[in-house]
């Protein structure tokens, strides 16, 4: 396993410039919390947050130089064309994540993590984990956030809004509902990610190990026997979720030295699955 996870990161700094993602600085951090020194983050940190920290930053080598602010807004209005809006809330909010993994500066991150929580809405796809992602984003940083428009403008603080997250789960099973709308027992309507997001954001607000440990038990529940999981029944396995799902168990409780192995498998695995 070890062997396998130093060829990960030797794969994984081999990407090519401008071909980086929000979440290749938390994957960069996991994989030197195992392998040791400061090699993966330190790639992720040159190659992509200095470089939109300094406007430099060549997307896909198409020509078009991105800061910051820049890189963010193109997720929102890349989000937007394709029709999942919500799903901008997880890209920025993990992008807080990630900077904050490999010490670079997390101020746009965060702006743009609030705007996007006052443009959840709850009739579209991926409001849930939307959230979830805001929520994990600003919590790592220990950061407030009183959202001032939208469906969730009643929320005076993380707090409120931690707790609407948590409402999201679905009694019987424990798992997190992929829309807030649907949240009746016995329909399928729980979903892998939306429930391994929703335990890391909860965990990182603290306060609400009964829903977490629940949700965590779903988890465990849904696995394949092949060892992995799938988003929903009949998805299919993918890496990306197992990657998700091995994290938010490893969360509650602290894992053990062979589980962060296999976290850092399934992370590593997450260079190669992204959500599209």
């Amino acid at each position: 396993m070890l062997s396998a996870l130093q060829d990960a990161a030797a794969y994984f700094q081999s990407k090519p410039t401008g071909y980086f993602s929000p979440s290749d600085g938390y994957i960069a951090a996991e994989l030197d919390s195992i392998l040791g020194g400061t090699a993966n983050t330190d790639f992720v940190k040159a190659n992509f947050y200095d470089q939109l920290a300094a406007g430099t930053y060549n997307r896909k080598g198409l020509g078009t130089l991105y800061d910051t602010a820049g890189y963010i807004n193109l997720i929102r209005t890349s989000r937007e064309s394709q029709g999942i809006a919500n799903l901008a809330a997880w890209d920025i909010g993990i992008g807080i994540v990630g900077a904050a993994a490999v010490g670079a500066d997390t101020t746009e991150w965060i702006n743009g993590t609030k705007a996007e929580i006052d443009e959840l809405d709850g009739s579209a796809y991926y409001d849930v984990v939307g959230l979830a992602g805001a929520i994990f984003g600003l919590a790592t940083v220990g950061e407030d956030y009183d959202p001032i428009a939208g469906e969730h403008a009643a929320a005076s603080n993380i707090n409120d809004l931690a707790d609407i997250l948590a409402s999201y789960q679905i009694g019987l099973s424990g798992g997190f509902t992929w829309n807030s709308n649907y949240l009746n027992p016995n329909e399928g309507n729980e979903t892998v990610q939306e429930t391994a997001y929703a335990i890391l954001a909860l965990k990182e607000v603290g306060g609400y190990g009964n829903v977490i440990d629940r949700a965590s038990q779903y988890l465990q529940s849904v696995q394949l026997s092949t060892g992995g999981w799938e988003n929903y029944a009949g998805d299919g396995e993918n890496n990306e979720v197992t990657g998700e799902a091995l994290w938010a168990i490893s969360a509650n409780p602290v894992p053990e030295p062979s589980t962060l192995l296999l976290l850092g498998a399934g992370l590593a695995g997450l260079y190669f699955f992204r959500r599209k």
